[in-house]
């Protein structure tokens, strides 16, 4: 092997070291580890929406105009429903989520075990919503979220941004940290204003909270076995075999140039 292609070897298992170490794994929010009361039987957990609305600034240009016609009340209703089930339709996963709008029953009150979801003045005139979750141990090893309410600011924001704020803040109340060096996660930061997709590291994630063991996909069960995210002190733990594989070549490099 030239020096060149030696460079531009090692070069690209530095790359694949980086991707592998910095923008993969999901980051669970509480440790220990808790989700929201459902279960295979159950699987449904339901938001009560208090029914207000800011006002949105893009209806006429958002996704082509099909908002234009809507009142922000109807635009709202519609991005909660999508957020909610862009959680809810992952493959090995059972959680179903639902919104119902309820403003009587609606509150930020982080000890009433009801999942609301909240118009008001936020912390912060930048942030478009924040969720609260709370994690409760009902027995030993067994921990739920058994309240998350999410508030929503009462500036006027794009659509754009609001249907990844929701998505955002319920992956919250799921159970999920920020993911601040995975650009892919829908729990990182660096997204493109209107793209709530679920990244791949997202719906490992709910698949290792919520798993759904009737789904049968192997490689779906091996990537999530494989990433898990960050737990307890670390990822180091889950990386091992990546120092394995880079580093066996550049030992067998050196044991060349030394017998030379």
């Amino acid at each position: 092997m030239t020096t060149n292609s030696s460079m531009r070897f090692y070069t690209t298992l530095a790359v694949l070291a980086f991707v592998e170490f910095f923008t993969s794994g999901f980051v669970l929010i509480f440790q220990p580890e808790a989700g929201l009361p459902a279960t295979l039987v159950a699987p449904n957990v339901n938001f009560v929406w208090d029914g207000k609305a800011p006002p949105f600034s893009d209806k006429e240009t958002f996704r082509g105009g099909t908002f234009a016609d809507q009142s922000d009340h109807d635009a709202m209703l519609k991005l909660l429903n999508e957020a909610m089930a862009t959680w809810s339709n992952v493959p090995g996963s059972f959680i179903k989520l639902s919104v119902t709008e309820d403003a009587g029953v609606a509150s930020a009150n982080r000890t009433d075990r009801i999942y609301s979801i909240v118009l008001a003045p936020t912390h912060s005139a930048s942030s478009a919503a924040y969720a609260s979750p709370v994690a409760e141990t009902l027995t030993p090893g067994h921990r739920v979220i058994s309240d998350c309410d999410i508030t929503v600011n009462t500036a006027k924001v794009t659509l754009a941004f609001m249907v990844y704020a929701l998505t955002h803040e319920t992956g919250h109340c799921l159970g999920f940290g920020h993911a601040h060096d995975n650009y892919r996660s829908i729990m990182g930061y660096s997204r493109t204003p209107g793209d709530a997709k679920l990244g791949a590291d997202d719906k490992a994630g709910l698949i290792y909270l919520y798993d759904d063991p009737a789904y049968g996909d192997g490689k779906v069960r091996e990537a999530v076995a494989a990433k898990c995210g960050v737990l307890g002190e670390g990822v180091v733990g889950s990386h091992v075999w990546v120092l394995v594989v880079l580093g066996l070549p550049l030992l067998a490099t050196l044991r060349r140039g030394r017998a030379q």
